[in-house]
Formats: structure tokens, C-alpha cells, sequence
């Protein structure tokens, strides 16, 4: 080859490559404008989905109120409403419950927060008599 013909074969190649890199370069600059379009339209979706969830939110409590609304009037008024209402206290069958330094008899809830030392001398006195006789089932 000739010093002509090998110097225009080399700006030929220059040229090819400088196209390759223009080419690049415009698809490169539309990038980040099609990126910002498509977190446009995500933002716009997961708004609209979390419109969508917060309705069916607001529906399903609604449900919720009906149904319970629904079921307390086909119950009826308690009878241990009226009871306490009537100025008594509400029976129990396992004796008088409630604050555990006070004699009254224990549940497994007042138990679950007592260190043993105490189960025990909460035994001695005769506070978990309730429970040793109904079970475990019957103090909660």
C-alpha cells in the first residue's frame, strides 16, 4: 500500500470509529430522559396502588364495624352487663381476682410475672387454690 492509500484507510477507520462513538453518545444523552420518564410513571403506580390499599383498608374496617355492629344486636344485652349495671359485682366461680398482694385468688397471668420464691409463698397463703382446683384453664 501506498502512504496515500494507508492514510485513507486509517481516516476511514477513524471516521467508522468517531460515528460508533457519536451514536453512543446520542443514546447515552436520551438515557437519563427515558429513566426519568419511567420513574414518573412508577411513582404514578405505586401512588395509585397505595390509594387502591388504603380504600380497601378503609372498606374492610367498615365491614368490620358492620358485622360487629351486627352481631352485637343479634346477641342481645349481656346479662353480666346488667349485673354490673345493677350495682353488684360480676360473680366468679374461682373466688375473687385481682391484685396479687392483696389475698385475692391468682390467674396464670399474675403467675407469669412472679419469681418462684413468691409462687410459693402465694401458695402457702392459699392464693392459688383456684387454680390447683380448676386448672390452668380456668385462671387465665
Amino acid at each position: 500500500m501506498t502512504d496515500t492509500a494507508t492514510t485513507e484507510a486509517e481516516a476511514a477507520r477513524w471516521k467508522s470509529s468517531s460515528r460508533k462513538h457519536e451514536d453512543a453518545a446520542k443514546a447515552n444523552a436520551e438515557a437519563p430522559a427515558k429513566l426519568a420518564a419511567s420513574q414518573m410513571d412508577h411513582a404514578a403506580a405505586m401512588a395509585a396502588l397505595k390509594k387502591r390499599i388504603e380504600d380497601a383498608e378503609r372498606q374492610a374496617a367498615e365491614i368490620e364495624a358492620e358485622e360487629t355492629a351486627r352481631a352485637e344486636a343479634a346477641a342481645g344485652p349481656s346479662p353480666v352487663a346488667d349485673f354490673g349495671a345493677a350495682g353488684g359485682d360480676v360473680p366468679s366461680a374461682r373466688g375473687p381476682i385481682g391484685d396479687p398482694k392483696a389475698g385475692a385468688q391468682l390467674t396464670m397471668v399474675d403467675l407469669a410475672s412472679m419469681t418462684p420464691a413468691e409462687i410459693v409463698a402465694a401458695d402457702e397463703e392459699g392464693r392459688l387454690d383456684a387454680l390447683k382446683r380448676h386448672g390452668p384453664r380456668y385462671g387465665y
